[in-house]
């Protein structure tokens, strides 16, 4: 009998469905992350199921002596210390395909809040005026969307922009696995200082990586036109708070829509900041997204863009999956190493 914990699980149908589908294993459900479990409960787990909240760095891994296997509930895997990992034998899987047109179509519910005012509009309304006053839009018709990465989700969000008819640029690290998509939606593959000086909406779907990290920063913010938005819905650290502060506050960002920022977990949980030992950074970086949620430019979800009930059901049921591939040593094409 192999022992299996499931984290940051709180929706009743999420733990039914989990409990029958491993029968005949020992498997623990917990509604906290990894981190603030009680320790005695799972130090003897080998499978651990997690979400993006979870610590899996080597501090916590190194607990954990009889881990054999981590599958996240996500596409990214920036949590987890893959080096470590890979050291001590611990597979990892994720979840790569779950909801490409499910964050594609919040990418476009941000950009549509942002160009037709839609939080004003319902705040006036909730207020008792019908004034239209002040809540003049833009259409999206004929604007240049620069796309960020032409993974799944870009592909979709692609889509949707050429739906709109928007002149659509792409910075695509692998143009040539595209050329038959780029064919068919006729957009136009361009580097990243093409993409930043002619966009008038840049939108980013690239994972987080040493290379991508504050892929917007003061230097992108300077090559971008005056009055460009910025859209992410992918990884909080792509783009440095402090630079898009600086940049709203120039007026050379207009607006931004974020469903995540960087280091949005210290938002989540600032007390764990006096425990960080770059907590002085990472209490600059809160206070900037604190600057960010409240600037009256910038609307701001919190991570919410994967979040439907045919995602979340996708996202399950390959992680359950992933877990059984683990269990009879079957080939699985989701593991990461």
């Amino acid at each position: 009998m192999v022992k299996i914990a499931f984290f940051q699980v709180k929706n009743n149908w999420e733990k039914e469905k989990i409990k029958k589908s491993f029968p005949n294993e020992e498997v623990l459900i917990f509604e906290q992350p990894i981190e603030k479990t009680d320790y005695g409960m799972i130090k003897d787990i080998e499978v651990a199921s997690v979400f993006i909240y979870s610590d899996c760095s080597r501090r916590m891994l190194e607990k954990l002596p009889n881990l054999k296997a981590i599958v996240t509930r996500s596409t990214g895997f920036d949590h987890i210390d893959l080096e470590y990992c890979k050291y001590k034998g611990i597979s990892v899987c994720n979840v790569p395909h779950y909801g490409e047109n499910t964050v594609a179509e919040f990418t476009f519910a941000l950009l549509l809040a942002i160009s037709r005012k839609i939080v004003q509009c319902y705040k006036r309304v909730k207020s008792g005026s019908f004034s239209f006053e002040g809540l003049k839009g833009f259409d999206l018709a004929h604007k240049k969307v620069g796309v960020i990465g032409a993974g799944n989700i870009g592909k979709h969000v692609i889509r949707i922009a050429k739906g709109f008819e928007m002149d659509i640029l792409v910075y695509d690290k692998f143009p040539k696995s595209n050329e038959e998509f780029q064919r068919e939606i006729n957009y136009k593959n361009v580097d990243l200082d093409t993409l930043f000086r002619e966009s008038d909406i840049i939108t980013l779907h690239v994972p987080l990586t040493p290379e991508t990290k504050h892929i917007i920063n003061k230097g992108a913010f300077e090559k971008m036109k005056d009055g460009v938005i910025i859209i992410n819905t992918a990884r909080g650290d792509l783009i440095k708070s402090e630079d898009l502060v600086d940049a709203l506050n120039s007026n050379k960002v207009a607006y931004a829509g974020l469903d995540v920022i960087e280091g949005e977990t210290f938002i989540k949980d600032e007390l764990e900041l006096l425990h960080n030992k770059n907590s002085e950074e990472n209490l600059k970086i809160a206070l900037e997204d604190h600057i960010l949620m409240t600037h009256n430019r910038v609307i701001i979800t919190p991570h919410n863009a994967f979040n439907t009930q045919d995602a979340l059901e996708r996202i399950l049921d390959t992680s359950i999956k992933n877990i059984k591939s683990y269990l009879y040593g079957d080939n699985n094409e989701n593991r990461v190493i």
